[in-house]
This record gives structure tokens, sequence and C-alpha cells, in this order.
């Protein structure tokens, strides 16, 4: 009977039960509507605080996966991590992370955002365009889904050929 063959083994099967707990764990047949959620690890290595911190991680950023692909967020998050195996001598650990907490749907929800900013150019025109596009992407930058466009452009300064426009974005936006 053997007892011990080695790291590989022990790193084999950790990456076998990784990818299973991953192909498992994060399959479209795993979403559902509201409620808890598990996600599992296994880290291994000679550490045992680093491979125990990561076993934690791991869970940690699976969970975090399963809800996000579920368009879900998750609140009492607990993460755990258990020792399985110690090869003999201490040369390697096995634990096994697991994170669990409550999943739901994030409602979508609606924000008024706007953002002012200015451009200079010895072009009108660029100044102008500039000035728009930016004061857009800051507000598309912090939110998704915008409707309701409303921008304002004025012109600031026309001296020794430089041009500076100051606009403003508003818009609607959702989650």
């Amino acid at each position: 009977m053997r007892r011990y063959r080695g790291l590989g083994v022990v790193r084999g099967l950790s990456v076998v039960g990784l990818l299973a707990g991953l192909v498992l764990g994060l399959s479209p047949t795993a979403a559902q509507a509201e409620g808890w959620r598990t996600a599992n690890s296994t880290a291994d290595g000679a550490n045992q605080s680093a491979v125990e911190a990561m076993a934690k991680l791991v869970a940690s950023e699976g969970l975090t996966i399963q809800a996000d692909q579920a368009g879900e967020t998750c609140t009492n998050v607990s993460v755990t991590a258990t020792l399985v195996w110690i090869a003999p001598g201490g040369a390697a650990y096995v634990y096994q992370g697991t994170a669990r907490g409550f999943c739901a749907v994030t409602p979508p929800f609606t924000v008024y955002r706007t953002s002012t900013r200015q451009a200079g150019s010895t072009n009108a025109s660029a100044a102008f365009n500039s000035s728009r596009q930016l004061a857009q992407n800051d507000i598309l930058a912090a939110g998704i889904n915008c409707t309701n466009w409303v921008v304002q452009s004025h012109l600031i300064s026309a001296s020794g050929g430089w041009f500076v426009y100051d606009s403003s974005a508003y818009a609607v936006c959702t989650n």
C-alpha cells in the first residue's frame, strides 16, 4: 500500500479538483434567483499559511464569479479554509477553501449623472468636440445604459488663436 507518491500527485489532484469545481460551480445551470451560494477551492504548497490564504482567496473569487455571471451581488459572505492533508514531514499542505454568501439579483436603479469638462485647441471645432466628448466619457465611465443625453457647450475664450470650450453633459443612467 502506497502512502505517499510525491507532491506531483497532490498538485495533480488539486488541479483536477479545482477544474471540476469551476466547471460545475460556474456553469449556467448554477444560476438561481436568490439564495445562498457556495464556492469551493483547493490549494497546495509548502508554506502552510500561504496555502491556507490561497484556498480562501480562490474560493472567494469563485463566489464572486458565480454571482457576477448570474447578475447578483452577495452579502453575509464567510470564507473558511480546512486543512485536508499534510505530506510526510510537512513537505506540503493541502487546504480546501469555502466561500458562502447570500446572493440576490441587483435591481436596476436610475441615477442622474452630470459632468463638466473644458478643452482647448488652436482649432475651434476640435476644442468644441473634445470638451463634449470628455464630458460624455466621464458619465459613461461611471454608469452604463445612459439615455436622455443633453450636452451644452459654451465658448469660454477665443484669444490669441486659442479656443477654449466648456461643455456640460447630463444623462439618465441605469446599472
